[in-house]
């Protein structure tokens, strides 16, 4: 009797703090995804922490993804959605325009060299539609020819390098004639276009070299 009262009176072990916050946001996450449409954020700030502090290693797992296809009933796509939500926007920004929106126009907001959050604050066009109607295929449409745009670019970009240099060469060598002729012009300035290569020599060094 005294064995059972001893069991009975014995205290019971704390969990582990890094396990027990680890399971609080776990049942936390689970209770709110049937509402993820108006809870997104929430959701993301919890799956966050739990990624940015690797919580779920408490729980046993050696991987968020194995974390979330094991304890969570929600797609390991969906779940990245959201922590990159919450990374990206404050929590007024992006429950403005919804996830999937919020998620499309990261890149894009890459691409522009700006912040996310601000193209919404900002109401900005994106192609000539504003943030507050854009749809998430618009976003998607709009980054992709924005990609597009610079790998013209970047494609133009050694044929403008190599036409440049050989105008270079082709003005040098003008200047080395001329030079050899007597004419100073060393600073003599050149304007190319695609048919013709046009060198200016100032009117006092050719009087100098031609006098009347």
């Amino acid at each position: 009797m005294r064995e059972d009262f001893a069991r009975m009176t014995k205290p019971t072990p704390a969990l582990d703090p890094q396990r027990a916050r680890a399971e609080e946001l776990t049942a936390a996450v689970i209770a709110e995804l049937g509402l993820v449409a108006s809870t997104f954020w929430s959701i993301g700030e919890k799956l966050h922490e739990l990624i940015d502090e690797r919580l779920y290693q408490a729980l046993g797992h050696s991987t968020f993804a194995e974390y979330v296809e094991q304890r969570l009933d929600v797609a390991i796509a969906q779940a990245y959605k959201m922590v990159r939500v919450v990374r990206n926007y404050t929590r007024g920004d992006a429950e403005r325009i919804g996830l999937e929106r919020a998620v499309a126009l990261i890149p894009y907001a890459k691409l522009l060299g700006t912040d996310p959050g601000l193209l919404v604050r900002d109401n900005a066009l994106v192609g000539d539609v504003p943030v507050s109607e854009v749809s998430r295929r618009d976003i998607q449409r709009a980054a992709a020819e924005r990609r597009a745009e610079a790998e013209r670019r970047r494609s133009r970009a050694p044929a403008a390098r190599q036409e440049a240099q050989a105008t270079r060469r082709a003005v040098d060598g003008v200047r080395k004639l001329l030079a050899a002729a007597g004419i100073a012009h060393t600073k003599a300035a050149h304007v190319a276009s695609a048919d013709e290569i046009v060198i200016r020599i100032p009117r006092s060094t050719l009087l100098k070299r031609f006098p009347a």
